[in-house]
């Protein structure tokens, strides 16, 4: 059963005792609050199976997931050299995503295997893990070229995950545009414009027009979230669900939102 589902950010400003966090947390503390108390209601509802979708790992013609033993993460390339964290996979449910995938040959799905998992996957975890670590995860990243296979792979596996006996949440971890730093006002409005247009088609549900987002303008603005939240979106489909807006800031010209689908 889908016990829950949330958008959330991960800028490595939310990692304390890093070399960048050190001067900086304060500038995003709205967004560290809300992720902290969003967290915090997942750990509350106790899940067995946690699926992170993120882009950082991404192909562009594929939808993958990551299937290993155990999984590591680690801040060190951020200056913070503490334990790694250790995860462990939900190998049954990533089989059984796999056999959907025969039967929908029109998808495109590719299993890689790698121990260490990027940031986008660990932040949001950093959080939960503070609070229970008796929890497998599923670190899944959609494909970059067309936004619709992602779609038609969450709403493809939708069954198994609402029909499981097992308590699986769904984490999409993700910043919105990014404003480059050599910036126009110009430019910089159309990072806040497409950020905020974003924003209010998910908390509609109006699918079509995320899936119908100018491509070239995703490239122009430094967005790489809606092909992992098309995923979520796909899982969500039909699903009686209210997308709630928990916060949304900008800061060092990064759109940071946190959002829960409450089920």
């Amino acid at each position: 059963m889908l016990i829950f589902a949330a958008l959330v950010p991960h800028p490595p400003l939310l990692i304390p005792n890093t070399n960048i966090s050190e001067t900086n947390l304060e500038q995003i503390n709205v967004t560290q609050r809300s992720t902290e108390a969003l967290l915090t209601k997942l750990a509350s509802l106790k899940p067995d199976t946690i699926i992170v979708i993120s882009g950082h790992s991404s192909f562009v013609d594929n939808i993958s997931i990551n299937i290993s033993s155990e999984y590591e993460s680690n801040f060190q390339e951020f200056g913070n050299f503490n334990e790694p964290f250790i995860f462990n996979p939900d190998l049954e449910l990533i089989a059984q995503i796999r056999e959907l995938f025969v039967v929908g040959l029109e998808q495109k799905l590719v299993l890689m295997s790698s121990v260490k998992i990027d940031h986008g996957i660990s932040i949001p975890l950093y959080y939960l893990n503070k609070l229970m670590d008796d929890y497998k995860i599923v670190p899944m990243a959609p494909m970059i070229s067309e936004l619709k296979y992602n779609f038609l792979f969450g709403n493809m596996i939708q069954d198994e995950i609402l029909k499981t006996n097992k308590r699986v949440a769904i984490i999409v971890s993700g910043d919105l545009a990014h404003v480059p730093s050599n910036s126009s006002i110009s430019s910089t409005r159309l990072v806040k414009k497409f950020n905020e247009q974003l924003i209010k088609s998910i908390l509609k549900k109006d699918i079509d027009t995320i899936l119908n987002i100018d491509a070239k303008l995703r490239i122009k603005v430094g967005e790489c979230t809606t092909p992992s939240l098309l995923i979520l979106l796909g899982i969500l489909k039909d699903v009686n669900c209210a997308p709630t807006l928990l916060s949304y800031e900008s800061a060092f010209g990064v759109g940071y939102v946190t959002i829960e689908f409450s089920l």
